[in-house]
C-alpha cells in the first residue's frame, strides 16, 4: 500500500476510535446522570425510562436510514452527520425544561448515536478486511474508554457542585472537533471497496437469512442487558444496597472499565477460539454474574458490575460475523444489524423502569438474567445455522 493510502487508513482509523469515544461518553451520560435528572425534575422510573427509550428510538431511525445513507453517500458523510446531530442534541437536552423537549432532546442524541454507530464499523470493516473482529474489538474498545470516564467526570463535576446540565454542555468541544476531523480527513481509495449502488434482491436474500435474524435477535437482546445495567446500575446500589451515588458511580466505572479491558483483549482471543465459541463461553459468564450480583450476598455484588468484562466482546465479535457473512451491501445489513440493537437499547431500560416502578427495583433489574437466556437460545440457533450452511457447502 503506498505511502499516502496508509496514512489516510491510519486517519481514518483514528478518526473512527474518537468517534466511539464520543458515543461511549455520551451514551453513558444516561446512567450517570439518571438519578440526578429525575430528582431536579421529579420525574417516575416510568418516565426516566421513556427520556431513556426516546434516545433509543432515534438510534433506531439512524441505523435504519443511516444503513442505506453510508451506501449512497459514502461513509465518511455519516460520521459528519452524527457530529452535527450530536451538537444539536446535547446541546438542546441541557436546556430542556419541559419533560417532552427532554424526549425530542434524546431523541436527536439518539439520531447521532445511531449514525456514529454505523459509520464508525463500517469505516473499519472497509479498511480493515484481514482479521476484522480485532480490529471491532479495538474500535468498541474506545467506547469502552469513554463510557468508563463518563461517569467518573460526572461525578467530578458533582463535586464541585455542578448540576447535570453543566455535565452535558461541558462536553460539547469533542463532537466539534469530530466535525472538523472528517471535515478535513480524505478517504482511502481501496481496491474491491463496495459500491454505494444498492442490490435490494441480493440484500433480501442475505440480511434475512436464519443465522443472519438469529444475529439480530442476539444483539437486540445483548444491548438491552447492557443499556439495563449501565442505566440503573448507580440507583440500585443506592436505592437497593444503600451505597452512596459516589460509590455507585464508581462501580458504574468499573462496569464500564471492565467492558473496555475485555475488548482490549478480548479481540486477540476470539480469533483463536473462534466467533460462536467465544460468545458462548462469555455470555454463560455473563449470565452467572448477573444472577450472583443481583440475588447473592451483598460482598458479591460486585458481580453485577463485573459482569462488564464478559459482556464486552458480544457486540463487536457478532458485528465481525456479520461482515464474514455478508459480501455485498454491508452498509444497509449493517443498519438493519444495528436497528436491531437500537430496539435492544429502548426495550431494555424502559422495562426495567417500568418493573422497578410496580416491584422493585431488583426485580427491574432481574429482567436482564431473562434477555441472558435470549442470548443463550439464539447462540443455539446461530450455531445449527452455520452447521447447516456447513453441510450445504
Amino acid at each position: 500500500m503506498p505511502n499516502g493510502q496508509r496514512r489516510r487508513v491510519v486517519a481514518m482509523t483514528l478518526g473512527s476510535f474518537l468517534a466511539f469515544f464520543i458515543l461511549g461518553l455520551v451514551d453513558v451520560l444516561k446512567g450517570s446522570t439518571i438519578s440526578a435528572v429525575l430528582s431536579d425534575q421529579q420525574f417516575s422510573y416510568t418516565q426516566g425510562g421513556f427520556i431513556v427509550m426516546s434516545s433509543y428510538l432515534g438510534f433506531v431511525v439512524a441505523t435504519l436510514a443511516g444503513g442505506f445513507l453510508a451506501d449512497r453517500i459514502g461513509k465518511k458523510s455519516i460520521l459528519i452527520l452524527a457530529a452535527l446531530f450530536f451538537l444539536s442534541g446535547i446541546a438542546s437536552y441541557a436546556v430542556a425544561e419541559s419533560y417532552y423537549l427532554f424526549l425530542v432532546a434524546f431523541f436527536g442524541v439518539g439520531f447521532a448515536c445511531g449514525l456514529d454507530e454505523i459509520g464508525s464499523n463500517y469505516i473499519i470493516l472497509d479498511i480493515h478486511r484481514r482479521r476484522p473482529a480485532l480490529y471491532v474489538n479495538l474500535l468498541t474498545a474506545f467506547y469502552g474508554v469513554g463510557s468508563m470516564l463518563a461517569p467518573l467526570y460526572t461525578f467530578y463535576l458533582f463535586r464541585l457542585e455542578l448540576g447535570w446540565r453543566e455535565v452535558y454542555l461541558y462536553c460539547l468541544p469533542a463532537p466539534f472537533i469530530l466535525l472538523v476531523f472528517f471535515l478535513i480527513a480524505p478517504y482511502p481509495r481501496l481496491a474491491g471497496s463496495e459500491s454505494h449502488r444498492l442490490d435490494y434482491r441480493e440484500l433480501a436474500k442475505t440480511a434475512f437469512t436464519g443465522g443472519m435474524c438469529w444475529l439480530y435477535v442476539l444483539c437486540f437482546a445483548y444491548v438491552a442487558v447492557e443499556v439495563c445495567i449501565g442505566t440503573w446500575l448507580v440507583e440500585y446500589l443506592w436505592v437497593a444496597r444503600g451505597m452512596p451515588l459516589q460509590d455507585g458511580a464508581t462501580w458504574l466505572a468499573v462496569y464500564y472499565g471492565g467492558i473496555l479491558a475485555g475488548r482490549l483483549s478480548g479481540g486477540f482471543l476470539v480469533e483463536r477460539v473462534g466467533y460462536v465459541k467465544s460468545l458462548v463461553i462469555t455470555v454463560a459468564l455473563c449470565t452467572l454474574c448477573i444472577l450472583t450480583g443481583i440475588f447473592g450476598p451483598s460482598g458479591l455484588a460486585f458481580l453485577l458490575p463485573g459482569s462488564g468484562f464478559f459482556l464486552s466482546i458480544i457486540l463487536p465479535t457478532a458485528t465481525a460475523l456479520v461482515s464474514t457473512l455478508v459480501q455485498r451491501n454491508l452498509g444497509a445489513v449493517l443498519g438493519l444489524f444495528f436497528c436491531c440493537i437500537g430496539l435492544g437499547g429502548m426495550v431494555g431500560p424502559w422495562l426495567a423502569g417500568w418493573v422497578s416502578d410496580w416491584l422493585g427495583l431488583v426485580a427491574g433489574l432481574s429482567t436482564a438474567v431473562f434477555f441472558c437466556l435470549v442470548m443463550l437460545f439464539s447462540l443455539y440457533k446461530i450455531r445449527q445455522a452455520l452447521n447447516r450452511a456447513a453441510t450445504r457447502h
